[in-house]
């Protein structure tokens, strides 16, 4: 009997991985449809894909709201290459720049068995410019959206081939459904954990009379609903301009200055960074910089964002987040957030202002041998009623406005007429 062909052995090779493939392929797309967090499936994806791919180094890049910056939300790569350098910081670029942002922009995948021979490729600081590394950058797409960017890296001469990059593409598409359902999902958990937030610190504002009380309790709300290493606020002083620190809040681990040695904002420096006195701004790593530094109350920020406090007609101040070094940026939600926090501690300083006004007012009242009347205008009807008012008027003029009575309903019948056309 004749035996049949032996298959060849690089034949028989091909089948073995592509069997793999599949399985990796099938086993990836359930995982990733059972989670719910970015940071998750970016790493089911770099460890799922060393078992079948064999790479020096994968990173995930995700293209954040600004549709412009494509940051990493992981990497991986082996402490023994040179990939060992390569920092977060580093790796950040933009849509169109280098390699990455090439592949996000025309949304079509490049194989190279030689980074050095694409033009447009770009050295990522603390490598070496003369590395040879093959290189396979796939785009994640969504509908008609870029997602982002799976690259996988490998030192050495053409050390990936179509079928890796086959591979790469079926699994980046997987991948783009499940940050986009990831976003979605974040974002309406977000949404509920901000509402929240806003109602908490609108009920605690209520019951809170000072300034500082108040500019405590936003602070404090603020890290909860915008990531933050460390938020302040500050209040301007009427005469001089000059910016002075009202309460500081370092978030976690991080550290600030103590308050008293944080010197005031003067004026014509506040007035360079002050970017709009109506609308929460921010203020980029690199400008932040160059505030002089007795005048920060951290010595390492990151990007800084402003919102503007104004209540009544010369109050004014900001509530200042701080983010990480090199961090994600703020984004427009952030930016949102932030004004709706400011929209809450506005009415409340004015309300705690204006009660201190009232109280002020009250105090001097009692403290004068007189009585004081307020009414409305139109009917009479009694607003307030203070001073020796109880001696002269009786012991219960004081709750004669919580019981209706006008001025004049105190006057004999007779004298009731003469007396309110006086008034």
């Amino acid at each position: 009997m004749a035996q049949a062909p032996r298959p060849e052995p690089k034949r028989l090779r091909d089948d073995i991985r592509s069997i793999a493939q599949l399985n990796m392929l099938h086993n990836l797309a359930a995982a990733l449809n059972m989670l719910g967090d970015v940071e998750e499936i970016a790493a089911a994806i770099t460890a799922e894909l060393r078992t079948i791919i064999d790479y020096h180094n994968c990173r995930v890049y995700l293209l954040q709201p600004d549709g412009d910056t494509l940051f990493p939300v992981a990497f991986r790569g082996e402490l023994f290459t040179d990939y060992a350098t390569e920092s977060l910081p580093a790796l950040v670029t933009r849509l169109g720049e280098g390699i990455t942002g090439h592949v996000a922009l025309t949304k079509t995948s490049l194989l190279t068995p030689d980074a050095r021979q694409i033009e447009f490729s770009v050295t990522i600081p603390g490598t070496d410019d003369d590395l040879l590394e093959s290189m396979l950058a796939v785009p994640m797409i969504a509908g008609d959206e870029v997602v982002g960017v799976i690259v996988l890296s490998k030192l050495g001469f053409a050390q990936f081939d179509e079928d890796d990059r086959r591979l790469l593409e079926v699994l980046a598409s997987h991948a783009a459904v499940a940050f986009q359902t990831a976003r979605l999902l974040e974002a309406e958990r977000r949404e509920a954990r901000v509402s929240g937030a806003l109602l908490r610190l609108s009920q605690a504002m209520t019951s809170e009379h000072t300034v500082g009380e108040i500019f405590q309790h936003a602070i404090e709300t603020l890290p909860t609903i915008i990531p933050c290493k460390a938020a302040a606020a500050y209040t301007r002083d009427e005469e001089t301009g000059a910016f002075r620190i009202a309460r500081v809040l370092a978030v976690g681990t991080h550290a600030t200055k103590p308050r008293s040695e944080i010197a005031d904002i003067p004026k014509e420096i506040a007035e360079r960074f002050l970017f709009s006195e109506t609308e929460p701004f921010v203020i980029p790593q690199d400008v932040a910089m160059q505030v002089p530094t007795d005048l920060r109350f951290m010595d390492d920020p990151g990007a800084v964002l402003v919102t503007p406090l104004r209540w009544d007609a010369d109050g004014f101040g900001a509530i200042v987040a701080v983010g990480e070094v090199d961090g994600a940026p703020f984004d427009d939600d952030a930016l949102s957030f932030a004004g709706g926090i400011a929209d809450i501690t506005s009415l409340a300083l004015g309300n705690a202002r204006r009660l201190s006004e009232l109280e002020r007012f009250h105090e001097l009242v009692e403290s004068l041998d007189a009585v004081f009347w307020e009414a409305d205008a139109k009917d009479l009807r009694l607003t307030f009623v203070g001073g020796r008012a109880d001696p002269v008027l009786g012991p219960d003029a004081g709750s004669w406005p919580s019981q209706g009575k006008a001025w004049g309903d105190h006057v004999y019948d007779r004298d009731r007429d003469a007396a309110e056309l006086a008034v």
